[in-house]
């Protein structure tokens, strides 16, 4: 993982500054978003070090796992966004 602690992301437009705690207490306590839904990301309500949240948590895809399953010509007809 990259060692880089100044804001993010690192490029153009609004920057947010690294939370101050490398080390939180983060508690869990509900999913906000719909669970069933196909999305990119969930929000889930939170505690982090005692202080309410509504925290974000994004999914990230290797497309190179997905593709990893496909045989042959397969790879060449099916497009990244059909993965």
């Amino acid at each position: 993982m990259d060692d880089y602690d100044g804001p993010l992301p690192q490029c153009e437009g609004p920057k947010l500054d690294p939370f101050p705690d490398p080390n939180p207490i983060i508690t869990f306590l509900r999913l906000l978003s719909d669970k069933d839904a196909e999305v990119h990301a969930h929000v889930f309500e939170a505690t982090i070090n005692s202080t309410a949240y509504a925290l974000k948590l994004f999914k990230f895809y290797d497309f190179q796992i997905q593709r990893a399953g496909l045989v042959g010509k397969q790879n060449d007809l099916v497009p990244d966004d059909l993965l």
